[in-house]
């Protein structure tokens, strides 16, 4: 008798138990024994992540580093924002749900790219240093405040609006 004949006849296949049998004891086994063999330290784990007083005690950006964020500030909010914002301006309605969609979502990485730079200013123990830095970020972030109104006048198809869930 064969064996697929055995196994639709009710019986056990001693074969196939067996295989079972040291697959599911044995694949464990070896799982552990590898992780064992990596030597997967715990000390080592809870040294690579930073305690709050390191993250307390940031370095400073230097004016290179805050002259090329607002640099790429600047850039992300004239060359990509404000042209999505004339393009939802005149779009039909076909194209209108994306260019909205578009420009609101760029308008909401240059204000959380301000808000971290202006962040990590406030944070620097010679903020006065970056006043003009900081006094710039304020004047583009007034400009998105001002777009996103637009935006959402420009919104016929209601994208802004609330929906009935909160959102």
């Amino acid at each position: 008798m064969s064996r697929a004949r055995a196994r639709q006849n009710g019986r056990v296949d001693t074969l196939d138990l067996v295989i079972g049998l040291v697959l599911l004891l044995g694949l464990p086994g070896m799982g552990f024994i590898i992780l064992r063999g990596l030597d997967v330290d715990e000390r080592s784990l809870r040294e690579s992540v930073p305690t709050e007083e390191a993250l307390a005690q940031e370095v400073a950006p230097t004016r290179d580093e805050v002259q090329a964020k607002l640099e790429y500030i600047r850039r992300l909010y004239h060359e990509t924002a404000r042209p999505l914002i004339n393009r939802a301006a005149i779009a039909s309605d076909a194209e209108l749900l994306d260019a909205l969609r578009w420009a609101h979502r760029t308008l909401q990485a240059v204000r959380s790219e301000i808000l971290a730079l202006h962040g990590s200013l406030d944070r620097t123990t010679s903020a006065g240093d970056y006043a003009p830095a900081l006094a710039e970020c304020q004047t583009i972030l007034a400009s998105v405040q001002t777009d996103e109104a637009r935006l959402r006048q420009l919104d016929t198809l209601g994208v802004f609006r609330p929906t009935a869930g909160g959102g």
